[in-house]
């Protein structure tokens, strides 16, 4: 079992670094440099990022990942890694937005898109983003893109796989661009 759960790590981590390398890249320079600049460090430190990363990635694996397993059903992994992203990246720009001076709101908007299972809970970020700010966006997923985030919305298996495809090469073409 403990070989199972190891695999599980590395498996989220390798994703969710992946996602959040691409997510940095982009909005660094479009979103977190011209609304924090004065606040942020001239170079990220290292550990305080791997402890984060460590942490944040056990609990998406507590959270959601084993209970997965125990249930058997992949919808509990996406319900519960949707409130955990939420509450997690919520605790922490909303703690900033009450705690800082001028903690803009896009940032707080925009910062829950770092993880992959709060993609769900913010069908307006992007419309934000566009507006807001005037970043280009582009959406592309699974189901009908017509009534998205509904009580009654189902996405079949097949388009599920087929975006997640998508988005792993995806992220593998822009990583391995010189």
């Amino acid at each position: 079992m403990i070989k199972t759960y190891g695999i599980a790590y590395v498996t989220t981590a390798v994703v969710f670094l992946c996602i959040d390398a691409v997510w940095l890249t982009v909005m660094s320079s479009r979103l977190y440099k011209p609304l924090l600049g004065p606040i942020l460090l001239d170079d990220f430190n290292v550990k305080a990022a791997a402890l984060f990363y460590v942490i944040y990635i056990a609990g998406a694996v507590y959270f959601a990942v084993l209970p997965a397993f125990q249930s058997g059903s992949w919808t509990s992994a996406a319900v519960n890694g949707a409130v955990f992203g939420l509450s997690a990246y919520a605790t922490y720009d909303l703690t900033n937005q009450a705690t800082l001076k001028n903690w803009p709101v896009a940032v707080t908007i925009a910062d829950d898109h770092d993880d992959p299972e709060v993609c769900v809970q913010k069908k307006d970020r992007s419309t934000i983003l566009r507006t807001v700010l005037g970043i280009p966006i582009v959406t592309f997923g699974p189901g009908n893109r017509l009534i998205p985030h509904q009580v009654d919305e189902r996405v079949p298996v097949s388009e599920l796989v087929e975006a997640a495809r998508a988005y792993a090469v995806a992220a593998l073409r822009y990583l391995s661009r010189d």
